[in-house]
């Protein structure tokens, strides 16, 4: 296997980085992080250590979690005003 070439373009170095990338807050990908698995990569300095990802593998990520959600999403019984639509018929049968 030919090692992996990274280039300036595909690298977000902090955590502010990741989160625009994702159009998130810091603390939402720090959660995603810990409880997604989004992958995030880290150095380790003497007294803090600093993060980075790709956007690559953050991508890849993002897309397949999004696959896992939409199953779910489009069975919903919401409409996009946030009124379910069951209730939305019934009301409208009156």
């Amino acid at each position: 296997m030919a090692p992996m070439t990274l280039t300036r373009d595909d690298r977000l170095d902090s955590w502010k980085e990741i989160a625009s990338f994702l159009n998130r807050g810091v603390r939402t990908v720090q959660r995603w992080e810990a409880t997604e698995g989004l992958p995030v990569r880290r150095h380790q300095h003497r007294k803090l250590g600093s993060v980075y990802a790709l956007k690559s593998e953050v991508s890849a990520w993002w897309k397949s979690r999004s696959a896992d959600l939409a199953p779910a999403q489009s069975c919903s019984l919401f409409d996009g005003a946030g009124h379910g639509s069951q209730a939305s018929s019934a009301r409208s049968s009156f």
